[in-house]
């Protein structure tokens, strides 16, 4: 029976740096949501989703809708997508996790984020539209739903 080979300095270097590869690649999107600038739209939506999965609905929409414009007329529209969340909830379970399938920069002033909302029972897609006219981000639309044809 022949004994296993010894251990070189080579391949302990190898498996240390394997190893290193292998925690960067599953601490990646982590990391690039944690590197999301306060006040962008990637930050602003990954707050929006992490309050919701904490049960601070009202903090995670009044958040979510801050600086943005019209104010009668967005208290009206937040109600309404509030119930759209609720109801989808009422039918699917509660928030056990968000995605991001895709973030689309039109132009300078416009970006549009399409995340997953993962209910326990079905998933949710929901959308968000960003602009800026000047130096502030501000939500122009959010829309959920449940009709997942046509995913990004």
């Amino acid at each position: 029976m022949n004994p296993p080979p010894a251990s070189t300095p080579h391949s302990r270097i190898h498996c240390i740096l394997l190893a290193l590869a292998a925690l960067f690649i599953a601490a990646a999107p982590a990391a690039v949501q944690a590197a999301a600038p306060p006040g962008t739209p990637l930050a602003r939506a990954n707050a929006f989703f992490a309050d919701l999965q904490t049960g601070r609905a009202d903090q995670a929409f009044s958040t979510l809708f801050e600086g943005s414009p019209a104010p009668s007329a967005r208290t009206l529209y937040v109600a309404e997508r509030r119930s759209d969340l609720t109801s989808f909830q009422r039918s699917y379970g509660e928030i056990i996790g968000a995605e991001l399938l895709s973030q689309e920069h039109h132009g300078h002033s416009v970006v549009r984020l399409v995340y997953l909302l993962k209910l326990r029972d079905f998933p949710v897609t929901c959308e968000l539209v960003f602009y800026r006219p000047d130096q502030t981000w501000n939500l122009t639309r959010l829309e959920f739903t449940d009709q997942l044809h046509g995913l990004p």
